[in-house]
């Protein structure tokens, strides 16, 4: 029996289909055949639909939507009415938060060269764990349906415990991420407790003269976190951040989640918050190095294939880097509560567009978030696409 899906249509083209343990993000054609399949449609017509929208072939438009739903992992969410029928069930159409990034405070025990969110002491110091309570429970009312807990660094906040509580209380999937410098037995054993879907625990290499330059002294602490979290069985992935001359440790890297039974994610450097410091020429910056890092995963994933798969609970589907997470429903939430549209995205929408911070507490909020004044800005400054990542950064 397939899982209940929501079908929930986002600003400018973009839907999600939330199955509790997977969320899908679809384009705007993804969307249309979708929205089509609403109560149970015949192939044929959805196809027909889509080849005159997009002005492709019935054949090809055919094709599209046999992949469509015959996905080996999206394919669940429908159901086979009769022959070349299908329906998705306990859809609405709908603008709400899905994913929020919640930032729990800004402090920080590093000061990572690099680091994209600045982290710095927060404005008015940090919220109460009663305050980010109710912040929680404001986001989960108004739609929200998985979280990501960060920082500056989580485990320096006291309300890390209540707000994963609160979290699992409300049924919303959990990602941790954490520098992993201040995990010790005893919280590793209240994490275990609670459903996570993983701890994200930062390290930039399997040797610590590449890791601490850049993070300063802290490759030991953050490799015990590691261990200690495995041993207790809680889901760990490595987060490695990739420069040009540690390519050569993607492999490494994955030998050693291959060791503890973890996964591993490899990101290339990004000149974005403290990073933009960086030269382009430094760094290399650009679609060549970050094909290099996506070669160099490739060729460990021949080795340890399993170490880099599934390494979040969503999927996408047909869908371009450059599409703001916001208009598909994710949003951000800095260290005073207020809702923004990415956790980068102060310093861009003060710049360019002071008019949209909003500074209302999320547990304040009283409308919809379609109503929120950032969609409007978005609107305003690229409808469908993300800003370059120099105009974002």
């Amino acid at each position: 029996m397939p899982e209940r899906s929501t079908l929930l249509i986002q600003p400018y083209g973009s839907a999600i289909i939330d199955t509790r343990a997977k969320t899908f993000f679809l384009n705007e054609t993804a969307t249309d055949m979708a929205r089509a399949l609403i109560g149970g449609s015949h192939a044929s017509q959805v196809a027909e639909l889509i080849a005159a929208t997009y002005e492709i072939s019935k054949e090809q438009a055919l094709s599209d939507i046999e992949i469509f739903i015959r996905d080996s992992e999206f394919g669940q969410t429908f159901t086979q009415t009769k022959p070349n029928s299908w329906s998705l069930s306990g859809s609405k159409i709908v603008t709400s938060i899905v994913e929020a990034d919640i930032c729990l405070t800004e402090r920080c025990n590093l000061e990572c060269t690099y680091c994209y969110a600045e982290a710095r002491k927060s404005r008015n110091g940090d919220l109460t764990p009663g305050q980010w309570q109710e912040a929680i429970r404001a986001l989960v009312r108004l739609g929200m349906r998985k979280a990501t807990v960060a920082g500056g660094e989580p485990t320096l906040s006291k309300a890390l415990f209540p707000v994963l509580e609160v979290l699992a209380e409300t049924d919303t999937a959990i990602q941790l991420f954490t520098n992993g410098l201040l995990l010790k037995s005893s919280s590793i054993k209240r994490l275990k407790e609670i459903p996570l879907n993983f701890v994200q625990v930062s390290l930039d290499s399997v040797q610590a003269k590449y890791h601490d330059r850049y993070r300063g002294q802290s490759h030991a602490l953050a490799l015990r976190g590691i261990n200690l979290l495995a041993q207790e069985g809680v889901p760990v992935v490595i987060g490695a951040n990739i420069f040009p001359d540690t390519i050569g440790e993607v492999a490494a890297l994955a030998e050693l989640a291959d060791s503890l039974d973890v996964t591993l994610r490899c990101n290339p450097i990004e000149a974005r918050g403290r990073g933009s410091q960086f030269d382009e020429r430094d760094t290399v910056v650009n679609e060549s190095f970050a094909a290099s890092v996506v070669e160099a995963v490739e060729d460990a994933s021949c080795q340890w294939p399993h170490v880099f798969a599934e390494q979040e609970s969503r999927q996408s589907i047909e869908i371009t880097d450059r599409i703001c997470p916001f208009s598909k429903g994710c949003v951000a939430v800095n260290a005073c509560a207020e809702i923004r549209p990415c956790s980068q995205s102060d310093t861009f929408f003060e710049s360019v567009a002071p008019w949209s911070i909003d500074r209302t507490k999320v547990w304040e909020y009283d409308r919809t978030i379609e109503e929120h004044i950032a969609f409007k800005t978005i609107a305003q400054i690229q409808p469908e696409v993300c800003p370059t990542r120099e105009t974002c950064a």
